[in-house]
Order: C-alpha cells, then sequence, then structure tokens
C-alpha cells in the first residue's frame, strides 16, 4: 500500500470569512484549512486550499448575552478557559481533556469539529446540549441541533456561540483507555426550564433528547424520570467497531445517561446513605474492631472504606508478583535480628553484623521468594547492603541509649492470637458512641522501646517503627485523622499496658526512615574496619520533658531523635515542633478518640458519603481502587480542613 497523499494546486490565506465563502462557490474542489489533522489520513487533491488564520476567529469573546467561540480555536483554548467552563459546569474540560494529548489539543480546531459532526466527537456532544448555534457566512445563525442534521453545505463557520443561561450541566464519557475516542459519551444539561441530554459516539453522530421526550420533567429528577431516561436511550441505533459493539453500547447507555443527569443535578456522588441500618448493625454488629489502616481509610473516604470493608469489593488483581518488597523484607530482618539476639545485639563486631543480615535474608528469600527473576535479585541485593548499614546504627543507638527494646510484634487485641495463645497482647481501648456501640483499635506494634524509672513509679515507652519511603510525620496530618497509628498504639500502651509496662508513660513515637537510598548521607563514626556507618533520618513526635529525649540521644549530636538540643543545658536548639508535653499529647489523644467515635456513630447511621479529603494538594482519589464506583471528579464533593501549623496548640 502507497502512503497517504495531500497535494495543493494552490494555497491562499484568506483575510476574512466573506473571502473565504467566495472561494468555496467557485469550486466544489476547494477547501478550508484548518488544524487540518483528518486531511492527512487520506490521498485527495485539493483545488485551493484555504487558510482561516488570517481572519481572527481564534479566539473566544464574552458578551453580556453569550460566549463566541472563533472556528480556529484550538480544543485546548476551549479546555483551559476559565469564564466558559465556569458557566457550564466544566463540560468542556471534560469533554476535551482526554483527547489524545496536549499536541494534538493546540491544534484540532473548534470549527473542525464542529464541521465535521464525527460520531466520536466529544465536542459535538458537548455543545449540542447547550444552547449553542453555528454563525455561518452564507446562511447566517443556525442553531447547532438543526446544523448537525444539515449536508455538508458549502458555508464558512465563523463563530459557535453559547447563549448564556443558568446551566446545570455534566460530561461523561466511558473509554477503553485514556486518550482513547469514546465507546460513548453522554451530555446532560438543565437550562431554560428543560433537561437537555446527548447520546454520542454510538459510533453515530450525537443525537439530542429533550425533556419530556425522554422522561425528565424536574430540575431533580425522580426514580421513575430516571427510569423513563433509560428506557428512552437503550431505544436508540446503535453500531459496532473497534471501541465497542452494539449491544455494549447499549448495555451502558442507560446507566451513563443517568450519571450525567444526576452529576448535573448535583445529585451524584456525595450523598450516599444506607437506609436499612438495622441490615447495616447485622453485618457490623455493636462494636467496631478496626485497625489504624482502617481509620485512616475511613477518614480519607467514607465511601471508599463502605466498599471495601463492610461491602468486601475488592478490585481485579493482576496475577503478577509484586517487585515492591523492600519494606516487608526490611521488617522482617529487623525485627528478627533484635528479637533473636536480644541483649547480645549491641556488642556484635561488623563482620557478625553483615553474617547476621547474610543469613537472615537467605532464610527470607528461601520461605518466601523461590524462583526470584533478575530484577528481584536484584533488589534484594541492594536492601541486603542497607540492612548492614541500618543494624550499625540502630546498634549504635542501643549502645548509647537510655531506652531498650522490651517488645516485638505486640499486640493489641482482646482476643488470643489462635496459632499462639499465650502471646504477650495488650487489650485495646473502649470508646463508646451515644447509641452504645463501640470501637476498639487492634493491630501490631513493631517494636515498643522501654525506660524503666522504678523509683518514680514509671516505665516511659516509645513505639518505633521504621519507613522506607521518605514520608514525613506531620501533626496536620495527625488532625486529619491520618498517619496517626504509632500514636494510636503509643496512647493503648499508655492507658491498658500498666499490668506489663508498671507506671506506663507515653515518651513518643520515632520514624526511622530505613530507605535503601537515605538522603541523609552523614558519617558519625567509623566501624573497626574503617568503613564510614551511615546515619538515618528520624522524625517522629517526643515527650517534651529533656530526661526523656536526653536519654535517647545521651550525647546531644541530633542522630538520634528528631530534634537538635545543646548537650550541657538541654536547651532545644532546632526541632521544637517535634516535641509535646503531657498536656498537649492528652490534647491529640481525645481529638483521635474523637474522631473514632464520630466514626462508629456515622457508619451505623448509615452515613458513608463519597467525599475525599484533601489534605494539601493530595487526593486519596488519585490510588482508589473505588473511583470508578462513585465516578468521583477532582475538585468535585471534596472535604478539604483549614488546619493551623500547630492543630492541637493550648
Amino acid at each position: 500500500m502507497g502512503e497517504n497523499v495531500l497535494k495543493f494546486g494552490t494555497y491562499v490565506r484568506v483575510g476574512n470569512a466573506a473571502e473565504a465563502y467566495e472561494l468555496l462557490q467557485k469550486n466544489r474542489n476547494n477547501k478550508i484549512v484548518g488544524g487540518g489533522i483528518w486531511m492527512r489520513l487520506g490521498s485527495r487533491r485539493v483545488a485551493t486550499a484555504i487558510d482561516l488564520s488570517a481572519c481572527g476567529l481564534d479566539q473566544i469573546e464574552e458578551t453580556e448575552t453569550e460566549f463566541r467561540i472563533g472556528a480556529m480555536c484550538t480544543l485546548r483554548q476551549l479546555e483551559r478557559h476559565a469564564e466558559l467552563n465556569a458557566l457550564v459546569n466544566n463540560v468542556f474540560e471534560f469533554a476535551v481533556h482526554d483527547i489524545v494529548g496536549v499536541q494534538l489539543r493546540n491544534t484540532a480546531t473548534v470549527g473542525g469539529s464542529i464541521y465535521g459532526r464525527f460520531g466520536f466527537s466529544d465536542v459535538l456532544s458537548a455543545f449540542l446540549a447547550l444552547d449553542s448555534y453555528v454563525k455561518l457566512t452564507g446562511a447566517g445563525r443556525v442553531p447547532l441541533a438543526e446544523f448537525v442534521n444539515m449536508g455538508y453545505v458549502r458555508d464558512v463557520i465563523e463563530h459557535v456561540v453559547v447563549v448564556k443561561h443558568d446551566y446545570r450541566a455534566s460530561y461523561e464519557a466511558v473509554r477503553k483507555a485514556a486518550t482513547d475516542f469514546p465507546s460513548l459519551n453522554v451530555t446532560a444539561a438543565w437550562w431554560d426550564g428543560s433537561w437537555h441530554v446527548t447520546v454520542g459516539a454510538r459510533p453515530l453522530r450525537a443525537t439530542l433528547l429533550r425533556g419530556e421526550a425522554c422522561g425528565l420533567v424536574n430540575e431533580q429528577p425522580s426514580e421513575d424520570e430516571l427510569c423513563a431516561l433509560a428506557a428512552s436511550v437503550r431505544t436508540l441505533s446503535y453500531g459496532t467497531n473497534l471501541w465497542g459493539s452494539a449491544d455494549y453500547r447499549r448495555r451502558i447507555s442507560a446507566p451513563l445517561a443517568i450519571q450525567a443527569v444526576r452529576r448535573a443535578a448535583d445529585t451524584a456522588g456525595a450523598e450516599q446513605r444506607v437506609e436499612n441500618t438495622e441490615e447495616l448493625e447485622k453485618l457490623l454488629g455493636r462494636g467496631l474492631r478496626i485497625s489504624p489502616t482502617r481509620f485512616e481509610k475511613y477518614q480519607n473516604c467514607p465511601f471508599g472504606y463502605f466498599l471495601q470493608y463492610i461491602v468486601k469489593a475488592a478490585p481485579r488483581q493482576k496475577a503478577e508478583l509484586a517487585p515492591n518488597i523492600s519494606g516487608t523484607l526490611t521488617h522482617w530482618v529487623l525485627e528478627n535480628a533484635l528479637r533473636r539476639q536480644g541483649a547480645t545485639f549491641r556488642d556484635l563486631t561488623p563482620e557478625q553484623l553483615e553474617t547476621l543480615v547474610n543469613d537472615l535474608v537467605d532464610e527470607y528469600v528461601t520461605e518466601n521468594l523461590p524462583g526470584m527473576t533478575v530484577r528481584m535479585e536484584y533488589l534484594v541485593a541492594r536492601i541486603r547492603r542497607n540492612l548492614v548499614g541500618l543494624l550499625g546504627f540502630i546498634q549504635r543507638d542501643l549502645r548509647q541509649s537510655g531506652f531498650q527494646p522490651v517488645a516485638f510484634e505486640l499486640r493489641i487485641d482482646d482476643r488470643p492470637d489462635a496459632d499462639d495463645p499465650g502471646a504477650p497482647r495488650i487489650d485495646p481501648v473502649e470508646l463508646c458512641d451515644d447509641a452504645g456501640h463501640t470501637v476498639r483499635v487492634v493491630g501490631t506494634i513493631d517494636r515498643v522501646d522501654a525506660m524503666p524509672l522504678e523509683k518514680l513509679g514509671k516505665t516511659y515507652l516509645r513505639v518505633v517503627d521504621y519507613k522506607t519511603g521518605g514520608k514525613e510525620f506531620k501533626l496536620k496530618e495527625v488532625y486529619c485523622g491520618l498517619d496517626c497509628q504509632m500514636l494510636l498504639y503509643l496512647f493503648t500502651l499508655e492507658r491498658n499496658g500498666g499490668a506489663q509496662f508498671p507506671g506506663a508513660a507515653a515518651a513518643g513515637v520515632e520514624y526511622l526512615l530505613a530507605d535503601p537510598a537515605p538522603e541523609s548521607v552523614e558519617r558519625r563514626e567509623l566501624t573497626e574496619d574503617g568503613d564510614p556507618t551511615p546515619s538515618y533520618p528520624m522524625n517522629g513526635l517526643l515527650l517534651d520533658d529533656e530526661s526523656v529525649y536526653r536519654a535517647m540521644d545521651t550525647k546531644g549530636t541530633g542522630e538520634f531523635v528528631p530534634l537538635n538540643f545543646n548537650a550541657k543545658t538541654g536547651k532545644v536548639t532546632n526541632g521544637k515542633s517535634t516535641l509535646a508535653d503531657e498536656a498537649k499529647l492528652g490534647r491529640i489523644r481525645d481529638h483521635l478518640d474523637g474522631l473514632l467515635i464520630d466514626m462508629a456513630a456515622n457508619l451505623y447511621s448509615g452515613k458513608i458519603d463519597a467525599e475525599p479529603l484533601c489534605v494539601g494538594n493530595k487526593s486519596p482519589c488519585a490510588y482508589c481502587d473505588f473511583r470508578t464506583a462513585c465516578a468521583h471528579r477532582d475538585g468535585e464533593h471534596e472535604r478539604t480542613i483549614t488546619i493551623k501549623d500547630d492543630p492541637f496548640a493550648e
């Protein structure tokens, strides 16, 4: 097969639309060149190519009554125009932003998209549901609904115009993959007291259904009206192509149209409620037993929590071995190195430490990673090297610290371990809402360090966790119920750990950033063979008591605590924000208790709103497995919390 060839007889850059119209009338083989992205797909000869780029049709103009979009405006301009999108509830942004890529959207024109009336056109579907018309040089003003059904007239589109109304609108589409042609698209818009629904990519061109003709009467449609809409869209003609069969398109048409109308009416997404709370309580029981992970999931989005942990919905899993073993292997080796060696760990030589790491890694690999790939072998080797340095750092910490490990994998649970009923455990704290429902936080603490002070009748406790990422501990996130696992465990030990740790008192939480490639590469000490030992960053929250943080870093180096202080005076010079006195720790504890009680009360009342919590610029929806279930769109029905720099300050 030969290549597509596009030939021009002459090329004319006209100064106005009237000149272009005149040239079109002279010869049927004269063609307007806009973005030109489709002309290259076939072989053709154009007598005169008419260029409209000098006609001033590349602007979006606003008047008191309408927006006038020049035919030479690009799809990117349509996507990014703030005022126009504000008028139509961002319909154009959503309709356009999945079209191939920015480079194409900077080339393709609005006029070309409308004139072409392509069946797959997202642009046509969006405009057609609005009060819109085209301004033609010859025929003048033609409503878009009429223009769609006209033949390919020899005329010039000067503008596509959107008349101003108080629009409530939404664009929805189903695609096989991002940036692909839509398998089906629907635009719904309420304006001038009536609903307008377009169904496009059938793969026939978009068709318009108006108001009562498709069963919709009220601005807030009833369920009966939505059922009538579903029946109407199913009766449309559908075809088959690479992006879907006719049967598939018919099946998805109803839920897509209903979703579009609901979102336009602002009834989609956020408001989710379980009406039969009696059946819900049968599922939940009278009390919740939740892990910190589940608690944080609920804080991020109640609807996501409901789907994952109550309905037990699960995404389809890929049949592959996850390569991210860094966290699991690192935790396992660290736990077992300290647990098995006990007090002798501090006295191991560098050679013995390296042997210990190699033996433990080999044991883990044999039991858990048979038949490793070359890539996995490389990753394990990298982790192995890091673990030698990491354990050396922990060794140096324990040699100088007044805090020593006293428990590993300590269970917080009100039920004995089925495999080891006699294993040590701490009862969880039981909280209760106003209706008598209880909530308990259960889980497993990786490591507990203690400093007994018998004369004071206290045992200061520190909870230690190993992080294989670079996440920084922030009280702002704790305030939102996020990144609070270690604090929840610490407060449980403080309140219920007295039998195992007499006079249990909270000394704080420390996160050791155990990444294989730590950003901080300061070298503090040389090993016996002269090799430097890396220092690993610490962050967390400690009790604001000099005797406590000095016991954790006896020389005041700042290496083993997330702050710096003068070794002689004990005065903190940097990192004051990582300290909290007993009163502040109490406020944090009470706040988290309140969030847990609210969670129980809301769940048992059936309140499961799809309202993701956005902290800073992060949205939990970006990595949510259930995003398609609530059809969330960024910027809609999101919770934001205004938080002070120190939310727990007195």
